[in-house]
């Protein structure tokens, strides 16, 4: 095993080559931070069937994992339709596809390493119907007079 210890932006670090395991590693004396999330995924509105990405950026020493919660509950590939909610490989982006009216909610990004936790400020999605006049059932009836009155009677 090599070592070499070096400076970045005044901070002792120390590299470590390890042969036989063909990986290197560099450590930083120590210094560890808590997650910080440094930015917070954005309000979205959509209409039904269309598609929304969440982004949530964070930074933290060990490196943070991020999990995603929708109004308070976990958000995982075992619990949702794998198709249409989708992570990115380093959780940083939320996507679902062909959003319909009940994924409506505040979505959160939650960072953790062995440090503790931070949450993400709340992201509103407000899904709206496609077809307005299909969503309420007073702009239904008034579809129905306006096309055939004679279906009422």
């Amino acid at each position: 095993m090599w070592s070499v210890f070096f400076y970045t932006d005044y901070t002792p670090c120390y590299f470590s080559l390890d042969r036989s395991l063909s990986f290197f590693q560099i450590y930083f004396n120590g210094i560890t931070d808590k997650p910080e999330i440094t930015v917070h995924p954005k309000n979205e509105t959509k209409l039904e069937g269309d598609n929304v990405v969440f982004t949530c950026n964070v930074d933290g020493n060990p490196v943070p994992t991020i999990s995603w919660t929708r109004d308070g509950s976990l958000i995982n590939n075992t619990n949702n339709n794998l198709t249409r909610i989708s992570l990115s490989r380093d959780k940083k982006q939320l996507t679902i596809t062909n959003v319909n009216r009940t994924e409506s909610g505040k979505y959160r990004c939650v960072a953790s390493n062995s440090l503790g936790h931070e949450t993400s400020k709340a992201a509103s999605l407000d899904v709206q119907c496609k077809y307005r006049s299909f969503c309420h059932p007073s702009g239904f009836l008034s579809l129905l007079v306006k096309a055939s009155p004679s279906t009422l009677l």
